[in-house]
Parts: C-alpha cells; structure tokens; sequence
C-alpha cells in the first residue's frame, strides 16, 4: 500500500521457523481512517489469526467503526 501521509501503519513479524499464512486484507484498508494486517499460524494442535489494525487520531472515526 503507497501512502502519501508520514508514519503510521501496521506490521506483524514472525520468526521465519512458524508456519503461517498471510491473509490479504489489502482491499479493507484506508489510509488513516483504517489500516490492517492478518497472518494464520498453523501450529501443531491448533490455529491462531494475529490482525493488527492501526487508525489515525486524526481520521474518520465514524468509517473506522462502520467498517468493521
């Protein structure tokens, strides 16, 4: 995702022994009103989704809330 706007964002980092899947939620992102990432780790007895999500102080908070 290019932005024009300085800082912000979201980020997950996972060592690169797990097994995980990214989940592209590129498409439900927008800048400063809601910015999200997903990746599923594939453990041995069991799956976990981690979602980030980031919004700006100074953007829409009635669309952050509407959104999801």
């Amino acid at each position: 995702m290019q932005t024009s706007i300085k800082n912000g964002g979201v980020f997950i980092f996972l060592h690169e022994s797990l097994k995980f899947m990214n989940i592209n939620l590129h498409n439900s992102c927008k800048e400063q009103d809601i910015q999200i990432c997903a990746a599923k780790l594939n453990l041995t007895n069991f799956n976990i989704v981690i979602i980030s999500i980031y919004r700006s102080p100074s953007g829409n908070f009635s669309y952050f809330l509407k959104k999801y």
